[in-house]
C-alpha cells in the first residue's frame, strides 16, 4: 500500500512541472535576454527562427524583456533603442532572428 501512495505522490510531483508555457498566437516561441551594460539594465533580446513569425516573436521578447526588468529592477518599463512601436519584420537580420535591444527604466 505504501508503494502505491508512493507511485501516486511521484506522479503527481511529476505532473506539477511548472506553469505552462506562454503561447504567442498559439505557438510556444522562446527569448533569450541577455544583460549589455554593466548595472544590467541594458539587454539584449534574441528570438531565433523568427522569419515565419515576426510578429508572434517580437511579442515573446516584449513579454522576456518585461519579465527580466521586473525580476532584477521591480518594474516593467522599458525603453526600447529603436522605439517602442517597430514593425516585426524591421526588426529581423538576415539570418531570420528577432534582435532588439533595451534598457529597464530606473525606478
Amino acid at each position: 500500500m505504501k508503494a502505491f501512495y508512493g507511485l501516486g505522490l511521484a506522479t503527481m510531483l511529476s505532473a506539477c512541472g511548472g506553469p505552462p508555457p506562454v503561447l504567442f498566437d498559439g505557438m510556444k516561441i522562446t527569448a533569450k535576454v541577455s544583460a549589455t551594460s554593466d548595472d544590467r539594465r541594458g539587454f539584449d533580446v534574441v528570438v531565433r527562427d523568427a522569419a515565419d513569425k515576426p510578429g508572434p516573436a517580437a511579442r515573446a521578447a516584449r513579454y522576456e524583456a518585461t519579465l527580466y526588468c521586473m525580476d532584477r529592477f521591480a518594474g516593467s518599463d522599458v525603453v526600447w533603442a529603436d522605439g517602442p512601436l517597430q514593425d516585426a519584420k524591421t526588426l529581423l537580420t538576415a539570418e531570420g532572428v528577432l534582435l532588439r535591444q533595451g534598457r529597464c527604466v530606473q525606478r
